[in-house]
């Protein structure tokens, strides 16, 4: 019997093997490059997270060396609004492969706005010498939570104090403190003002008037609906006596970030010359950038709420009961 002869041409056995194994080198191929590119992508995602915490600590290290820098060179410019290189080298500070360095420091010993994160019940008390007599500040502030304001902060009564557990704001209060300087506490006693913020859910501007103490009862210690909208809310405090005063501000029930804003007598913009320095400070580890702006106490006005409120010694009164032993506090 004669074979039969089969061309290589006209032979498919094992095709269908060969479409199948090439799939799976390709598919495997595929996975390995997926696989390979994510285990890339999450190295350099880690990579960045540590270059990202190495860069926003050196800024804060050109913050802390521009804070030395200003205090031991009193003469240094007002305002620094350039990335200018500053005394033959300071604020340029780098490690020695170059990884970590400062790209630029800039900063404003005058700035037009004080600061406040967290101010809590405890208080600021804060210098508004400016450059120039003061018209009017500005307080504004928001919760540290994001909380909003709505129509509960207007019931039961704008002019109650409830309970902490009851008060359902979104936005703490702020009881704010006037008090101009002229050298004795009997003088802060009779000029001081004090007004109590409250959010209430209405955008029109408020303005309330300074007021001093020993004017009469009918302007101290007003409760002040605020201008609110959403997350934020103003009142402006107009009239503020001539020369240099000094503001007690702190919070109730919440915590707030509070900015202070002024304009002068003349129209003009305010610059507070002692409340804070403002800083910028920008820095690189390797290809990863950090930009961070604070604002930092002026040295010799950085002092607790509290202090105003014991300015001339404490006293402690003990009574006895029911024999009615006791005693008072004189000055």
């Amino acid at each position: 019997m004669r074979a039969r002869r089969v061309s290589l041409k006209d032979d498919q056995s094992g095709m269908v093997a060969f479409v199948v194994t090439s799939f799976i080198i390709i598919m495997m191929s595929l996975l390995v490059l997926a696989f390979s590119q994510n285990t890339r992508r999450e190295q350099r995602q880690a990579l960045d997270r540590q270059l990202s915490t190495q860069a926003y600590y050196t800024a804060e290290s050109a913050i802390n060396e521009t804070i030395k820098y200003i205090k031991d060179t009193p003469a240094s410019e007002s305002e620094k609004d350039d990335c200018a290189p500053v005394g033959g080298g300071v604020l340029e500070a780098q490690d020695t492969a170059g990884v970590f360095t400062y790209t630029c420091v800039m900063w404003d010993k005058d700035p037009e706005q004080l600061v406040f994160q967290n101010l809590d019940d405890q208080g600021k008390i804060i210098s508004l010498q400016a450059n120039g007599d003061l018209r009017n500040i500005r307080i504004t502030w928001e919760d540290v939570s994001g909380g909003t304001v709505s129509a509960s902060c207007n019931s039961p009564s704008l002019h109650t104090f409830p309970q902490s557990g009851s008060y359902s704001c979104g936005l703490g209060m702020i009881r704010a403190a006037i008090l101009p300087f002229t050298g004795d506490r009997a003088s802060l006693v009779n000029s001081t003002y004090t007004g109590f913020l409250r959010p209430q859910n209405n955008a029109t501007p408020v303005t309330t008037t300074f007021s001093r103490h020993d004017a009469g009862s009918g302007g101290q210690g007003n409760v002040i609906g605020a201008s609110c909208t959403g997350t934020t809310c103003t009142v402006t405090i107009n009239n503020l006596p001539l020369g240099k005063n000094f503001l007690f501000i702190k919070t109730a029930y919440k915590k707030s970030n509070v900015t202070i804003e002024g304009v002068l007598t003349s129209g003009a913009v305010a610059q507070f010359t002692e409340g804070q320095i403002e800083i910028d400070a920008t820095a690189r580890a390797s290809d990863v950038i950090k930009r961070i702006k604070v604002a930092v106490p002026k040295i010799s006005y950085n002092n607790p709420g509290y202090s105003a409120d014991v300015m001339d010694g404490i006293c402690k009164d003990l009574e006895v009961w029911p024999t009615g032993s006791g005693g008072s506090c004189h000055n």
